[in-house]
């Protein structure tokens, strides 16, 4: 029986009955691709040389090329969310909310669960009200909500659509 790091058992195929290593993966709203370790392998796996590689920041800052494309081994998801990139600096594998909704799904979290899934409508309707909205911004492939500050303080490094003419004082750390 195969185990990943991630101690998860290899999980019988159900067409041939052979096993294949199980990739517990983050589902991540800041990954703008799905990026997935060296070792995965999917249905379409492909090396790339530095000329078709991408690259990558992770949280740290540190950049990575991807080594391969690939198509993730879920048939359900639509062939733009399975494109995948492997990269040898990565342990947990991130599925990228942005993949995934750009396939017409939608990403719901909620407590300590999370669900993807495929709405019948342009527009879902849930039981509750609204408390934040956000939408996806085309530059940074970020889903974006308005926070607001008290008065007064200035923006630093990014835009916003209120007035900000102070700058917030600065903190000893």
């Amino acid at each position: 029986q195969l185990v990943q790091s991630n101690h998860e058992p290899a999980a019988p195929s159900p067409s041939t009955g052979l096993t294949s290593p199980i990739f517990q993966s983050a589902l991540d709203s800041g990954a703008t691709t799905n990026c997935f370790p060296a070792a995965y392998r999917g249905t379409g796996y492909r090396p790339v040389g530095p000329h078709e590689a991408i690259q990558a920041q992770a949280a740290d800052d540190d950049v990575m090329s991807s080594i391969a494309k690939d198509s993730l081994n879920i048939p359900t998801l639509p062939a733009m969310s399975r494109e995948a990139h492997s990269f040898k600096e990565i342990s947990i594998p991130l599925l990228s909310v942005n993949k995934l909704c750009a396939g017409d799904l939608a990403v719901l979290f909620h407590g300590a669960q999370a669900t993807v899934f495929k709405p019948r409508e342009h527009t879902i309707h849930i039981d509750g009200t609204p408390v934040l909205l956000g939408t996806l911004d085309k530059q940074t492939e970020l889903y974006m909500v308005d926070v607001h500050s008290t008065p007064p303080c200035t923006i630093q490094g990014g835009t916003s659509s209120g007035q900000a003419t102070q700058q917030a004082p600065k903190r000893n750390r």
